[in-house]
This record gives C-alpha cells, sequence and structure tokens, in this order.
C-alpha cells in the first residue's frame, strides 16, 4: 500500500511538474511568436527602407557582379556576412545598403530572425541581412515558390495584412524547411498609402529548439520536442528509435493537451504535451520523462519496506506498524503539500526536505517544483513588463509620426490659405506663425513672394494713374485749340463778308 500510495504520489508530481513546463515553453513560443510578428510590422512601415527598396533595383541592375563580390562572400558565415553594412564600398547600392542596415541588422539580431527579405514591386530580392542564396534573385526562381506565393499575396491584398505559410520545404545554409510571414512595405505619401514593395521574415527550425527546451533537460526532463500536427519533427529530440509515439501522433492531430505513458524503445516514458500555434500552423509541444526516472523513488521505497515486512514477519509486527505509519503519513502529507501546489498555492511549506531517505528525495523534488512554479510567475512578470515596455517605444514613434504629419499639414493649410488670398487679390495677406523648422522656409518664401507681387501692383497702379493724367491734359489742350479755330473762323466770315462788301 505504501508503494502504491508512493508511486501514485510521484506520477501526479510528475505530472504536475511537466504540465507547468509544457505551458511555461509554449508561453514562450507564442511570445516569440508576436515578437517576430511585432517586429515584422515596424520595419514594413518603415520610410528610409521605402525609398531605398524603390531605387534598389536601378542599382543593382548597374553593378550586378561587383555587389555579389562585395556583399555575398560565401565563405563566410551568415552571421559575418550580415555584419558587414557596406558603409565602406564606394558604390550606389553600398550607400542605400547602409543607410538602412543598421537598423534591419538590429531587429535580426534582437529578435533572434532566421534572416530578413525585401523584396521591390518587380518581384527582385533587393535586401537580405545574411545574404544567402536570396539576396537578388527574383521570387519567380523555381527555388523561391514560397516567396512567390507570399509576394503575390503581398501585392495583392491590403497594406496591414500579415501573411504567414507555416513552415514549408525552403532550401537555406541552416534547413531545408523555414517559416515565414510578410507585409507590404506601405509608406504614407501625401496623404495616400503606397506599397513600395514586401518585407519577409523567415524562421528556421532551429530558433525555436532554446524556446522548447526547459531547464534541467537531461537531468530532471529527459525529452523536449515539437511535432506538427501531421507528426512532422519540427525541433528537439526523440529519444524513442521508432520516432513519434502513436500517442503523442494522435494528440497532434487533435490538437489536445493531456499526459500519456507511452512505450519507446528504451522502455515507457511520461509524456506532457500541450498545442501551440506558430505562425499560423499547429504544432503540438511535447516534454517528457522516463517512467524508470519517475517511480525510481517509489520502487526504492518498496525494496525497502519488503526488508522491513520481513523483519516484521520475525517478530516485530508493532514495529513494522509503527514504521510503516511513518512512512504513510509523510507520503499523504506531501500528496497533499503536492494537491496545493497544483491548485496554485506556492507558500506551501515542506518540513522533510532535510531527511536522507525517500521522503525526503520527495520533499527536495516537490521543493524543487514548488521553486519552479515560483520561478514562472517571475519570468510572466517579467515578460509583461518586457511587453509593456515595447508598446511604450511604440507608442512613442507613433506619436513622433503623427506629430509630423500634423506640421506637414499645418504648413500645407496655410499655404492653401495663403494662395486663396492671393487669388482673391488680397495681397496684403502674410503668413504669421512660423511652420516646423523643415519647413519653415516655405512660410519665408510665400511672404516674401508676396512682398514683391503687391509692390509690383503698386508700380502699376502709380503708371496708370500719371498715364491717365497726361491724357487728361491733352483732352482740355485739344478742346482748347478747337475753341480757338473756331473763334478764328468766325473772324474770317466777318472778314470775308466785309470784303465782299467792299467789293
Amino acid at each position: 500500500m505504501s508503494y502504491q500510495i508512493g508511486k501514485n504520489g510521484l506520477i501526479e508530481a510528475s505530472k504536475i511538474r511537466l504540465e507547468a513546463i509544457a505551458a511555461n515553453q509554449s508561453k514562450a513560443l507564442r511570445a516569440y511568436d508576436e515578437r517576430v510578428e511585432q517586429t515584422l510590422t515596424e520595419i514594413a512601415q518603415s520610410q528610409s527602407l521605402g525609398e531605398m527598396t524603390e531605387q534598389a533595383g536601378k542599382a543593382i541592375a548597374m553593378s550586378d557582379a561587383k555587389i555579389r563580390e562585395a556583399f555575398q562572400d560565401m565563405s563566410k558565415s551568415p552571421a559575418q556576412r550580415a555584419a558587414f553594412d557596406g558603409s565602406t564600398v564606394k558604390m550606389l547600392y553600398a550607400v542605400k545598403h547602409s543607410s538602412v542596415h543598421g537598423p534591419l541588422f538590429s531587429a535580426w539580431k534582437n529578435a533572434d530572425l532566421s534572416d530578413i527579405f525585401v523584396i521591390d514591386n518587380n518581384g527582385q530580392v533587393v535586401y537580405t541581412v545574411t545574404k544567402g542564396p536570396e539576396f537578388m534573385a527574383a521570387v519567380q526562381d523555381s527555388q523561391n515558390a514560397a516567396l512567390k506565393s507570399l509576394f503575390a499575396s503581398s501585392i495583392a491584398g491590403p497594406a496591414d495584412q500579415v501573411y504567414r505559410t507555416g513552415f514549408v520545404s525552403f532550401k537555406s545554409e541552416e534547413s531545408d524547411v523555414s517559416a515565414f510571414l510578410a507585409k507590404p512595405l506601405a509608406n504614407v505619401v501625401w496623404g495616400s498609402v503606397v506599397k513600395r514593395g514586401t518585407v519577409v521574415i523567415r524562421i528556421a527550425p532551429a530558433k525555436l529548439l532554446a524556446l522548447i527546451s526547459p531547464e534541467g533537460l537531461g537531468r530532471s526532463v529527459d525529452e523536449a520536442f515539437l511535432i506538427a500536427a501531421d507528426g512532422t519533427l519540427r525541433a528537439g529530440n526523440v529519444a524513442a528509435e521508432n520516432g513519434v509515439p502513436p500517442e503523442l501522433l494522435k494528440a497532434a492531430n487533435e490538437q489536445k493537451n493531456g499526459s500519456v505513458f507511452a512505450d519507446g524503445a528504451h522502455g515507457s516514458n511520461f509524456y506532457s504535451y500541450v498545442p501551440v500555434t506558430l505562425f499560423g500552423q499547429p504544432h503540438l509541444l511535447v516534454i517528457g520523462q522516463s517512467k524508470a526516472n519517475v517511480v525510481s523513488s517509489a520502487n526504492e521505497l518498496a525494496k525497502w519496506a519488503a526488508l522491513t515486512a520481513l523483519a516484521v514477519l520475525f517478530g516485530m509486527g508493532i514495529v513494522g506498524y509503527i514504521f510503516s505509519s511513518r512512512l504513510t503519513k509523510p507520503l499523504a502529507d506531501i500528496t497533499g503539500l503536492m494537491n496545493r501546489l497544483n491548485n496554485g498555492d506556492q507558500a506551501i511549506e515542506i518540513r522533510s526536505v532535510s531527511r536522507s531517505d525517500e521522503i525526503g528525495i520527495m520533499a527536495r523534488a516537490l521543493e524543487s517544483f514548488r521553486q519552479g512554479a515560483v520561478d514562472k510567475v517571475r519570468m510572466e512578470e517579467e515578460a509583461i513588463q518586457r511587453n509593456r515596455q515595447i508598446e511604450e517605444e511604440r507608442q512613442l514613434r507613433e506619436t513622433d509620426r503623427e506629430k509630423s504629419a500634423a506640421e506637414l499639414e499645418h504648413a500645407v493649410s496655410a499655404l492653401a490659405a495663403g494662395l486663396k488670398n492671393l487669388a482673391d487679390g488680397r495681397l496684403d495677406h502674410r503668413i504669421a506663425t512660423p511652420f516646423a523648422p523643415s519647413l519653415d522656409q516655405l512660410r519665408k518664401d510665400f511672404n516674401g513672394s508676396m512682398m514683391r507681387l503687391q509692390a509690383t501692383m503698386r508700380q502699376i497702379r502709380d503708371n496708370v494713374e500719371m498715364i491717365q493724367g497726361n491724357g487728361n491734359q491733352m483732352a482740355e489742350a485739344a478742346e482748347d485749340l478747337a475753341k480757338r479755330t473756331e473763334q478764328q473762323a468766325a473772324s474770317l466770315e466777318e472778314t470775308a463778308a466785309a470784303v465782299d462788301e467792299i467789293t
């Protein structure tokens, strides 16, 4: 009975521990998925990257071979190629490359990505961080079938949509499969959203290994691996020589969580598993421990219990009863503590950790589980803090963009009002409120133009008035001349009449 209680308690404790580990590692995988998508979104909004993408195609056409020689040295590792920004190379493409490589290299490194591709609207890969075989290739090439479908979706779809492939066949320097996420490289140009290309992030399965491997792998945990819904091993190692056990294949297909004993090549193993969706594709995260390790303490306990029972048979029944009670009560206490820990009580006090027997081993194991639960809560709080910091940085960048847009809108509105006043004939209108420093020269030029135009119109008005005055004087002189002529004509008539009378 003591053996069965101890065995059941150890199995229950292992189940709780493995489930907690699986849940914690699945959260790490989901957080990585979210971090990758957030990184993609931030890159796809870059104005400088959009400008570089539109111009890079022409620069590549001018110096294709020289660019490959400078940037794509395949004798170097991907990390070594990624570290080169091209600022020392005297080529147009190198100038464009160095203007955007720094932020993209930091994003690649900080988010732990396999690569970042930038594709122009003609389907040419004009930039990659690691400068692998995809660099300067076309998405129409046969080896880039995965990129071709993503590119087509990005060109045809909304500018704010993220497109995913899950893990698909794609030959790279580190693996034969990769997962892809893509988003249109879209910028706001004069109030309109313009697609300037497509940003693609590649993730190789090796990037997931550290996320699924818990502390204690190889000691308190024997196996940790990730399988796809169809049973394909995505990351990690499976101890069984025959591959993934059928029970786990069924769980992966049904996308259920739970725990199970399954037979492998080296005996039975105890597994806890939880479904997790990565890059739009369902997977199953599995954490396992050999059954022998799970129940070893109970087996050891059974051996000593049998020896004690033999002693009891030789006349020490009462001693055996006391000894049995001494064993079962601590086991019951430990089982109760396990249930409390499973219900979220991390403040339990484990008093048997100093014992040197099997109860002490179980108590110390339970203390390790309790500490793991405490660490889990701490890591969750740290993750929340990191996410909050990332969100604050994103909001700050958004505020800066909104401020720049408001300054531009203010300048355009003021200039439009000035032009309307000009059209209405109000030449004395001036823009008094200064613009942003980068735009204020426009205001000064406009005001100067209005002043010069007003002065010119005044000069024209003065000239018109002078011409009008001269015309009036000429009209008066002509009228006076006409009157004198009329008077002279009358005098001539009188003279003529007098002459007629004389003759």
